[in-house]
């Protein structure tokens, strides 16, 4: 009994640092969109420069390159708040 709690905690170690590494992936790639949304080249969706952003045809802020610029300042405010003084 022990032998399969000791090897269920392991198992449960290996996971947590799993969702971990997933996690961090995640936050870089929502880095990444962030950056690529802020920056002057065509949208990646929907392929309209950043001047002509109001006029997507799916719809302002309805093109993901909203979500992606949302999030990356949403992203940076909570690290913003995280960061020790």
């Amino acid at each position: 009994m022990n032998e399969d709690f000791k090897e269920l905690r392991e198992r449960m170690q290996d996971i947590k640092q799993l969702w971990m590494q997933v996690k961090e992936l995640e936050d870089e790639n929502d880095k990444l969109r962030f950056i690529l949304a802020k920056g002057e080249g065509e949208c990646v969706y929907c392929g309209l420069p950043k001047k002509d952003m109001a006029r997507c045809i799916y719809g302002f802020p309805g093109c993901g390159r909203a979500d992606d610029l949302q999030n990356g300042e949403t992203t940076a405010a909570h690290a913003a708040e995280r960061k020790p003084k």
